[in-house]
């Protein structure tokens, strides 16, 4: 029998997946599993742990190499997978095959499939969850050769950018082997990589093609369960993948025979097990997968476009920066003055870093998804609004399609034509966002022009800021939104651990960086293109705030005051659309308190607080009732 190992080096917390994992591994004794890690993974007979910090493997890494290599992080490692029989080769020296993988899966029974007959291709599967390669000088160096047409070792090795030399479809090592080596290769699929969640999206196998499935483990067998016309059908399965579902909750007893489902690991059932099955196969409610009679799964745009990950800290964030919003309208202002720069762009980099940009769904197709989710509520609240404040002017309602405050800027003219002038004008955010959306998605459909199009970005941003009139839907201030969130979406791509509790270096920087900035952001209003001393002032303070306020709100995270936040972020949205009406509710609440009109700053202070606790609780409530009901929800939002 020809011996295997599969190498991690992994750094950090470990996956939710992991004691599945381990479960699964240990029960075949006949392949090793071999750690480079600084977590706690204990070793067993199979099990080979080598204890070590993250720059410990760097070091090891570059040793391997005689040019610096850039590994700034441990999701960089992805890059190094097939280059891991290179750089560990006296780790493996005693091994037919080596080979890498993920922790977010399930082994079924791994000898079963990859037989001695199989062993004799030196390359076998291919992916970056599971590929394994014989162990010989040839085929360990074979990352290093260079053939036209496919990324060389060296531009992947010494760049932060992940460019997935590791996997196929982006010309990458696997591709080489698949193209240039067909004969030296198996590269069947009698694995199941699952769908990307949607939330509590079900599973659904992309590359077998089987929808509403569970996995069953028992013994060393994996099966993909599934119900069609009724009929219980299984699939044994090499190992299963899931990846991006750090939501799952482990809550087996008996790791002999479990079961894995979009929610969580579970014992198998022992009473009511057919009944069980079914309902854990189910399709639920709030799934848009569109399913073919073939049982196969075709995710549509809404369930595999750019699927926002729900991020508590995120929200938190939003929480903070949607009351500073509100504070912004009330009798007193000068409250948040010293958050003018970040308060509104922390919303466009928080949707750039939570969004991940998927090319098999057009830019077309993205960009209407957004569209669709932000107009929706724009009209409907402008329309309540113009009935609550009963205002039918030709103006109030042209003010609706032009969606800006006012069509002069401030101090330009005497008269600067007031247009949203029924307390709708916070939402002139939404349509900004849709513009913002758009060019967004063309500089990351772009990836080899995308910092040529962000440079024209900034240069139309500092010419347009000269323009006698504010243009419709902000596209004058809407390049410099998506500019936000490309930053967002950079941060996500490149400093992963930016956030973690521990300060990372940018975060102390980004701090005395905005404190400095302070005395120059005067009188920011993005919503009529003031921009206060420069438009690269305020860029910088707007992304050095918005780092700044989203890891104290990672701080604050599982906090009291944190939840708090996080239910008020996660209805920002409808903040946005309605706080006006409430912020007047407010005033007159607090005047009633006084006993008269705020006179004195200490009034003012306090009607400020009165209107803007009374705009975000209403607002808040309001947001729930709405979502409350599945259709009104669909409708308005």
């Amino acid at each position: 029998m020809k011996s295997i190992v599969i190498i991690f080096p992994y750094f950090g917390a470990l996956p939710v997946q992991y004691k599945m994992w381990r479960a699964s591994a240990l029960l075949n004794p006949t392949v090793d599993f071999m750690f480079f890690t600084d977590a706690c993974v204990e070793p067993a007979k199979n099990i080979i742990v080598h204890q070590m910090q993250f720059s410990d493997f760097q070091q090891l890494a570059q040793r391997a190499f005689d040019f610096p290599i850039v590994l700034d992080r441990p999701y960089k490692l992805c890059e190094y997978k097939q280059a891991y029989g290179y750089i560990l080769q006296d780790y493996i020296r005693d091994y037919d095959f080596w080979g890498f993988g993920d922790l977010d899966l399930v082994y079924g029974d791994i000898r079963s499939f990859l037989t001695d007959s199989v062993l004799e291709h030196p390359f076998l599967l291919g992916w970056g969850h599971l590929t394994l390669l014989h162990n010989d000088q040839e085929t360990n160096t074979y990352f290093m050769k260079q053939v036209d047409g496919y990324q060389d070792y060296k531009d992947a090795f010494t760049t932060p950018r992940i460019t997935f030399f590791d996997e196929f479809n982006h010309k990458g090592c696997s591709d080489k082997w698949r193209d240039c080596r067909p004969a030296d290769c198996w590269l069947e699929e009698p694995f199941d990589n699952v769908s990307k969640p949607k939330q509590s999206y079900h599973f659904c196998s992309l590359n077998r093609e089987w929808k509403q499935v569970i996995f069953e483990h028992i013994g060393n067998k994996l099966y993909m369960l599934r119900f069609n016309k009724g009929q219980m059908e299984k699939r044994e399965s090499l190992y299963a993948h899931f990846q991006h579902r750090g939501f799952m909750k482990d809550k087996v007893s008996d790791y002999s025979r479990f079961l894995v489902t979009p929610r969580a690991i579970i014992d198998y059932p022992k009473r009511l097990v057919n009944l069980r099955l079914r309902y854990y196969c189910r399709k639920p409610n709030t799934t848009s997968g569109v399913t073919t009679s073939s049982g196969a799964c075709t995710l549509t745009t809404k369930d595999r476009n750019t699927m926002k990950q729900r991020l508590d800290y995120i929200d938190i964030a939003k929480g903070i920066a949607i009351i500073l919003v509100v504070i912004s309208h009330t009798a007193y202002p000068a409250l948040m003055s010293y958050t003018l720069a970040f308060f509104v762009p922390v919303f466009f980099f928080c949707s750039g870093y939570t969004s991940s940009s998927l090319k098999e769904i057009s830019l077309t197709s993205n960009f209407w998804h957004h569209a669709v989710k932000l107009l929706k509520p724009y009209f409907f609240f402008s329309v309540v609004l113009l009935i609550a404040f009963q205002d039918f002017s030709l103006r109030a309602v042209f003010g609706i399609f032009y969606s800006r405050y006012c069509l002069y800027p401030f101090g330009t003219q005497p008269d600067i034509v007031h247009f949203m002038t029924v307390g709708n004008y916070p939402l002139w955010f939404l349509t900004c966002m849709v513009v913002a959306y758009l060019l967004y998605y063309l500089i990351v459909y772009h990836p080899k022009y995308q910092y040529y199009i962000a440079t024209f970005y900034l240069l139309l941003t500092v010419v347009m800021q000269n323009l006698p009139i504010l243009l419709p839907w902000s596209i004058d201030t809407a390049f410099m939104m998506a500019l936000f969130m490309f930053a967002g979406k950079l941060t996500r791509q490149y400093l992963p651990t930016l956030f973690e509790r521990r300060p990372h270096l940018l975060v102390i920087l980004s701090i005395v960086a905005y404190i400095a900035l302070i005395p120059l952001c005067f009188d920011i209003n993005l919503s009529v293109r003031q921009y206060g001393f420069s438009v690269l002032v305020c860029m910088i303070a707007a992304l050095t705030g918005s780092v700044v306020l989203i890891y104290l709100s990672r701080l604050l995270e599982k906090t009291i005051v944190g939840k708090g936040l996080q239910q008020i972020g996660r209805h920002s949205l409808t903040l946005f659309c309605i706080q006006i009406p409430f912020i007047l509710l407010g005033k007159t609440l607090a005047e009633w308190m006084l006993g008269g009109p705020a006179d004195s700053q200490p009034t003012l202070v306090t009607t400020a607080l009165i209107q803007a606790s009374t705009a975000i609780i209403c607002g808040y409530l309001i947001s729930v009732l709405l979502q409350w009901n599945g259709r009104i929800k669909k409708w308005i939002f």
